[in-house]
């Protein structure tokens, strides 16, 4: 939760690109300087992982790759939302992908339409800032792989739910029951034309999800404490 605060202070105070380690760029990002704030998303499947089966794809935030000019009005929103928000156990709701969703639907509800580009936010397609290396889970390690289809498996298990009559819809969108189809592929079923800017390499996000680390993993790590002394977080001070 802290390095998921952490990012969003560093944005809001100096601005520039924030991305992962297990990113890997594959195009120049000149194309998005004209825009003062971007938000990529996260996988459709992981949209359905979160926030289990709808139509349309909710769209959902990824803090894992963002760009902004520093003193953008959204970070100073998501800082604030944070500070009010209960801790939770839960690192994807608080701050995560989750908690990161939720506070850009509330941002776009107070900032619906905009003359001013300091207050905008671009949120480009998620097939651009995260797709899966082959758009599948093979080469991940055991345990991310295994945690990814446990959580999209007990999302899709709801549509096979004939008591509720919600699902009787979304039973009848072929692109949803694909995303179910295959639990392994992540292939982008509404969008998968736009360029490619970055990907996601899972076979080095992988090493953090195994029991055993790689010596790769521990390699430049520096404790927060050093570079915060004094860090809030929520409610609390830790």
């Amino acid at each position: 939760m802290r390095i998921d605060m952490i990012r969003y202070m560093l944005l809001l105070k100096f601005g520039g690109v924030y991305a992962d380690l297990d990113y890997k760029l594959v195009r120049s990002l000149d194309e998005f300087r004209r825009f003062y704030a971007v938000v990529t998303r996260e996988p459709e499947t992981h949209s359905l992982q979160l926030f289990g089966p709808h139509w349309p794809i909710r769209p959902a935030a990824s803090p894992a790759f963002l760009m902004s000019a520093p003193g953008h009005i959204f970070f100073r929103f998501v800082l604030k939302q944070l500070s009010k928000r209960k801790i939770s156990e839960d690192i994807l709701a608080f701050a995560g992908p989750e908690g990161l969703t939720i506070t850009l639907e509330q941002y776009q509800i107070r900032y619906p339409l905009t003359n001013n580009p300091l207050a905008g936010v671009y949120v480009p397609p998620s097939f651009s800032f995260y797709p899966y290396e082959n758009n599948s889970l093979d080469g991940v390690s055991k345990h991310f792989k295994d945690y990814r289809i446990l959580k999209l498996g007990k999302s899709c298990s709801k549509l096979a739910r004939w008591i509720d009559p919600r699902m009787y819809f979304l039973r009848k969108v072929k692109n949803l029951t694909q995303l179910c189809s295959d639990m392994t592929k992540f292939n982008a079923v509404t969008d998968s034309s736009p360029p490619v800017y970055a990907i996601h390499d899972m076979r080095k996000s992988g090493t953090s999800w195994g029991i055993t680390h790689t010596p790769e993993y521990f390699a430049n790590l520096t404790e927060m404490a050093k570079i915060v002394t004094n860090f809030r977080l929520g409610g609390s001070l830790l």
